[in-house]
């Protein structure tokens, strides 16, 4: 099976835009139909908007406001739910005009019981566009996964999933990828469950591999394409009674012909909610990773551009209150030492955000 062409992408992004809830007003309007719409905006200071590695290269500060519209709408009958998701954001910095941007992003997903079986299928599609930059990508993935009948309250899952990305002026870093999964999970109690999921995969970049030669020191390239294999093992506890807390381990063994890119890595990441009052919730998400690579030297070329997409050691805390039932206002503060996209050097950013979350 084929990763998604950049071709793919964009049909993929245009068929889940005309299906998003903005456009099927019509399907709105049926009584079956729920739906859910946000309008986020902030205030957000940021210490180093270059994610720059070197402290000594000097880090950049700036603030910015941003926009983010949400909008969701499920339907659900006997024995289908079908669910659209669209959620669309505009950064603008105050001084650095060249980190503007705009996201927009488009979820859709289907489920369909079939006797004691229940198929399904899930995909979204991703444009983020600068403003003032040439770093403009087209990203996506489609997975279909089946549901066997649960057997002593112990469900399966096991999908394929195919996804890729398409830089508009960097190709080297475009990628089509395939992997296949199975999951386990179980409900102990009303508010406990647990998750076991097993995943392998394949990555085929569009640029050749490289290879060291230690005799003169230097890197070659092959004529061959990079490919990189991975499997993941992750486990995850949930529990939501009162309060919500959900813990998950991940392992990752990556493979690659291509020489700097081999590597296992570990990460603990926790995601909690406690409400403080009726109308005011404290939440939390943080991450703590240990990545080992198998070759001490590094290769000369990075697998990103966009350090957003890999997010490895961070700590997001979140203070909510209610000051009417549609208006919501938000502090956030984050703090990230995330890997940069040059392999084993990182980055350090803090984010303080002040805002306002209507629900129209």
């Amino acid at each position: 099976m084929k990763g998604l062409s950049a071709c793919d992408i964009r049909l993929c992004f245009f068929i889940l835009l005309l299906c998003s809830p903005g456009v099927q007003l019509v399907a709105q309007e049926q009584a079956s139909w729920r739906t859910k719409t946000r309008l986020q905006t902030s205030y957000e200071f940021d210490d180093n908007i270059r994610e720059n590695p070197n402290d000594s290269l000097g880090l950049i500060k700036d603030s910015s406001v941003r926009f983010i519209f949400h909008s969701k709408a499920t339907r659900r009958a006997a024995k289908s739910r079908l669910a659209f998701e669209y959620q669309g954001g505009l950064q603008t910095y105050f001084q650095n005009s060249l980190e503007n941007k705009l996201i927009n992003e488009i979820k859709a997903s289907t489920l369909v019981r079939l006797g004691r079986l229940q198929l399904g299928a899930r995909g979204n599609g991703r444009l983020k566009i600068y403003l003032s930059d040439v770093l403009d990508y087209a990203s996506g993935n489609l997975e279909v996964f089946v549901r066997p009948p649960a057997f002593t309250n112990l469900q399966a899952e096991i999908g394929v999933k195919t996804d890729g990305i398409t830089y508009q002026n960097h190709s080297i870093f475009d990628f089509s990828a395939v992997q296949v999964s199975v999951a386990l999970s179980r409900k102990l109690t009303p508010g406990l469950s647990l998750r076991l999921a097993l995943t392998r995969g394949t990555r085929s970049y569009n640029r050749l591999a490289q290879v060291f030669n230690s005799e003169i020191d230097n890197l070659r390239e092959t004529r061959v394409r990079q490919k990189d294999e991975s499997w993941q093992l992750r486990s995850m506890a949930s529990y939501s009674r009162g309060f919500v807390i959900n813990l998950t381990y991940m392992f990752q063994h990556l493979d690659s012909n291509s020489f700097g890119y081999t590597f296992n890595r570990h990460q603990v990441s926790v995601v909690f909610g406690v409400p403080l009052s009726r109308k005011t919730w404290l939440r939390g998400f943080g991450a703590v990773q240990i990545k080992n690579y198998a070759e001490d030297s590094q290769p000369i070329l990075t697998t990103d551009l966009d350090t957003e997409r890999d997010e490895s050691n961070f700590l997001i805390i979140d203070l909510s209150r209610d000051l009417t039932d549609n208006l919501t206002a938000i502090a956030r503060f984050a703090t990230y030492r995330n890997e940069s996209v040059t392999r084993d050097l990182f980055y350090r950013k803090s984010l303080l955000t002040l805002g306002f979350d209507f629900r129209l």
